[in-house]
Parts: C-alpha cells; structure tokens; sequence
C-alpha cells in the first residue's frame, strides 16, 4: 500500500501538494458565486472529480515518458496512479460538507471553515515532516484562503460579511 501512495517510500511534498491543490480546487468548485443557483453541488464536485484524477494520471504518464524514453507501457502506468488516492483525499472534505448544502451563502462558509481546517491541519504536518519554516508554510495556507475567497467572488464574500 505505501509505494503506491507514497511511491517514495515516504509521503513527499508531492504528495501534499496534489492533495493541497485538489482540496483548494475542489473547494473552489462549490463556492464560486457562479455556482450559487446550483442547489446540489455533490454530482457537479464527482464529475469535476473525475477528470482531475484521468488529468492526473495522464500527466504522470506524459512527465514519466518525457523524461524517461526507455519507459515501458504497463508498469509506467501503474506508477502514474499513485497521485490518485492524495487527488481523491484532497477533494473529499469539499464534497462532502459542501456538496449537499443548498444555500450558497452557508454553503461558502461551511466549506470554507472545514477546508481551512484541513488545509492547516496538512500544511501543518509537512511543517513538521520537513523542517520547513513558519513562513513558507503560512504562506501556503495564506495562498489557499485567497484562493477560495476569489473563487467565491471576492465582491460578493464582502458582501456576505458585511450583512452577518
């Protein structure tokens, strides 16, 4: 199980990073004010799910063959699924506590609140995993927040606090 999620042998900021994207992507999805009429967003997050991991794997395959021309079919292809179970973790959370809220308003804010929590929760560990400094990791999570709150539209998130 560990090499074909951590094909390292321990978990890299590969790993992290796919996982940290999807959930931020993810998250995106269900926020975005162009998506407030979409009652249900569950369907919407599994179809978007779909072609983030076919894209993934897909990249592997083409980074690995790019790289190495010697690479052979079948066990190049196995390898390039490893960043599936992090791209499936990453969008987990999203899906699942925003995915049936109807209301765009609440929807925004729950999502957002459990992705954050994730968000620090991961960025944390690979803090901690790697020595990295406190800087670069909050700025990780500081890129997320701007990322989700523009996916939101940043106009109508003001809005949104202004009226609470």
């Amino acid at each position: 199980m560990t090499t074909a999620v951590a094909p390292k042998g321990y978990i890299s900021g590969d790993e992290l990073g796919v996982l940290t994207a999807n959930l931020i992507s993810t998250t995106a999805l269900m926020v975005t004010f162009a998506n407030k009429e979409t009652k249900i967003m569950f369907p919407l997050g599994c179809m978007t799910l779909c072609g983030t991991v076919v894209g993934s794997v897909f990249n592997n395959i083409v980074t690995k063959i790019s790289m190495d021309p010697d690479a052979k079919g079948l066990p190049e292809l196995n390898k390039s699924f490893s960043q599936v179970p992090w791209v499936l973790a990453g969008a987990v959370v999203p899906l699942l506590v925003g995915g049936f809220i109807k209301d765009w308003r609440t929807r925004c804010a729950v999502t957002s609140a459990a992705t954050l929590a994730v968000q620090v929760t991961s960025v944390g560990g690979w803090k901690a995993s790697y020595g990295i400094k406190f800087g670069t990791a909050a700025s990780i999570v500081g890129l997320g927040v701007i990322g989700i709150f523009l996916a939101a539209g940043l106009p109508q998130v003001i809005d949104m606090i202004g009226k609470k």
